[in-house]
């Protein structure tokens, strides 16, 4: 069985953990039998509880036996990551050490905190209610962002259905902290790129992940063409994140593309940043990050 260590006192955050993901990238892509050591110390972003919620539970519907162990722990990460609704979305073939928790936190104390919406699976029996309390969660922290947040969220979702086909479920969560507020929706479906690539216009054939991204959240790129009237839903969640110095993380396939405000009205080429060659992880993965009213 091949291990991978989470590093110990340290809080894991989205890039954090894609160096982890890239320190383990041979053992994950090629061993059958995986084990996730959680290191003494260790504490997770929600973007990073979720993208990682996302991950384990793509290798196990790859074929692959999962071990998520805990036993080093002191347990204060468990119990957030239980709070959070995270063991009531993981795979069920997937063996939690010591032990999954008997009762889950996340049902019991769940919707009792007005700053957190706790890991949510995606479907259409919820498909207002959900952007409903994301929006909620998140006026309670900001404001100003009372008359733009459904929207966002309501376009995030929407994305998920539009660009999703997988029998595995997308997830989103909220929370705030100290010095602002995350939001994550993470699918593992097809992909935005994926599904955008194969029918935008021949112009758009040399552009880098990047440029395509930017075109998605700037002009709306759509897979049915650009006379269609429709977009990815993308630019206008992009547009009123903006307004509000919203920073963006996008995590495709096999990169991750960091949009930061510029200082016009939109996320331009000089405050984007690509990585490029990470694991590969089914889906789109959105997350953003809003600070707080002053």
């Amino acid at each position: 069985m091949s291990i991978i260590s989470f590093p110990e006192d340290v809080w894991v955050s989205g890039a954090g953990l894609e160096d982890i993901f890239t320190r383990a990238h041979f053992t994950i892509l090629n061993s059958r039998r995986l084990k996730f050591d959680i290191a003494p110390g260790t504490k997770i972003l929600i973007d990073a509880a979720v993208i990682f919620l996302s991950l384990l539970n793509q290798l196990v519907y790859d074929g692959k036996a999962i071990i998520l162990d805990f036993t080093s722990q002191d347990s204060n990460v468990m119990g957030y990551l239980d709070r959070m609704g995270f063991f009531d979305n993981l795979d069920t073939n997937i063996t939690v050490l010591p032990a999954r928790p008997a009762f889950s936190k996340a049902k019991i104390f769940g919707r009792s905190n007005l700053s957190v919406v706790e890991i949510a699976a995606i479907d259409f029996a919820d498909y207002d209610e959900l952007p409903s309390r994301l929006a909620d969660a998140l006026e309670n922290k900001c404001k100003k962002l009372s008359k733009a947040s459904f929207t966002i969220f309501g376009e995030l979702i929407d994305n998920v259905f539009e660009h999703s086909s997988t029998d595995l479920r997308a997830f989103a969560a909220l929370q705030a902290y100290k010095n602002g507020v995350k939001v994550i929706v993470s699918d593992s479906g097809e992909g935005l790129l994926e599904t955008l690539r194969p029918q935008l216009p021949k112009k758009y054939a040399k552009c880098s992940d990047i440029d395509v991204i930017l075109q998605a959240f700037e002009n709306g790129l759509s897979r049915f063409g650009e006379d269609s009237g429709r977009g990815c839903g993308l630019a206008t969640c992009a547009q009123k994140a903006v307004q509000y110095h919203g920073n963006l993380e996008v995590r495709l396939s096999t990169s991750r593309v960091n949009l930061l405000p510029s200082s016009g009205n939109g996320y331009t080429p000089n405050t984007a940043y690509c990585y490029s060659h990470l694991l590969p992880i089914r889906g789109t993965h959105i997350s953003f990050d809003f600070p707080l009213d002053e």
